[in-house]
């Protein structure tokens, strides 16, 4: 089933095609890397649907995972300190009245009060008589105030209905579960061509690349200059355990069968480096000018 990893920020998502049996704690230290995260602390997994927090050891199926559900990789949880209690202001000291002043006394009023007033009421009366006169002779006209002609309502208008936005999916990962797998198959078959006579490079650098390309062709410079060499009889993909891809890269989690003898230069077998086995190994592949190559490689 296909589950949804995302980080806190939503600033990257993954999509894992999981097995239900499979472990939460085997598929959060793959997309960990994925997403750009440090491996260490571990993070915590978070169920968006429920927004219960899973634990590691626990399986798809118990911990009731369904098919396109998204789990949310939280960092841990750290303390925080509290805030320092705020310092009380300090109180402001009480302000003294001010002291009422006694009232001035008035002066006493002067002679010549008197007949200033007698002068300017005389004036006041002869402008009151002359106003009275003018305003006798005078036609005054009142215009009607106009009515305002009355303004029709506006009509309201219409609010534009607009229509949901159809939900986003994920964009489809650019490299395929089937294209990983294809490329795994092809690095088992090139190992009789590249481990034994020709000890062939060619083709080893059509399908790997970096760390995993280098390891090799250390093995394959061994091989040849010790005149030593692998045959293989059985060599098989039995399962895909995790799948994830995000843009040019992509991480696959697969069991492989394989049953190898390791010949030295006079022809007898060197049993320590033999064996018939089942392993469960992590390939980590980019794109690299539009060909899928092996950059690195863990065995579990």
């Amino acid at each position: 089933m296909e589950v949804i990893f995302t980080r806190t920020d939503d600033t990257a998502e993954r999509i894992i095609d999981v097995s239900p049996d499979s472990k939460l704690g085997e598929s959060r230290e793959a997309v960990q890397m994925l997403l750009g995260l440090p491996e260490t602390p571990p993070y915590k997994l978070v169920l968006e649907r429920t927004e219960e927090e899973l634990k590691d050891n626990l399986t798809f199926k118990q911990a009731g995972i369904q098919d396109n559900d998204k789990l949310i990789l939280s960092p841990p949880t750290d303390k925080k300190t509290p805030p320092p209690e705020p310092t009380p202001a300090p109180t402001p000291a009480p302000t003294p009245a001010p002291t009422p002043s006694p009232p001035t006394p008035s002066p006493p009023p002067s002679p010549l009060d008197w007949r200033t007033a007698v002068i300017i009421g005389g004036v006041i009366g002869v402008f009151g008589l002359v106003s009275l006169v003018l305003s006798q002779n005078r036609v005054v006209v009142i215009e009607p105030t106009p009515k305002p002609s009355p303004i029709p309502p506006a009509s309201p208008k219409p609010s534009p209905v607009k229509s949901p936005a159809p939900p986003q999916r994920p964009p489809e990962p650019s490299i395929s579960r089937q294209k990983a797998v294809n490329l795994i198959q092809k690095y088992l078959e090139a190992k009789k061509v590249m481990f034994a006579p020709p000890y062939n490079r060619q083709v080893l650098a059509e399908i790997a690349t970096s760390e995993f390309y280098e390891k090799a062709v250390g093995a394959i410079d061994w091989l040849q200059s010790n005149g030593a060499y692998y045959r293989y009889n059985v060599q098989r993909v039995d399962s895909v355990q995790e799948f994830v891809s995000e843009g040019n890269e992509a991480a696959i989690k697969v069991r492989i069968t394989e049953d190898y003898t390791l010949y030295n230069s006079d022809g007898s077998v060197d049993r320590s480096s033999s064996n018939f086995k089942t392993l469960t190994v992590i390939y980590n592949m980019r794109l690299i000018n539009g060909n899928l190559k092996i950059y690195a490689s863990k065995v579990i």
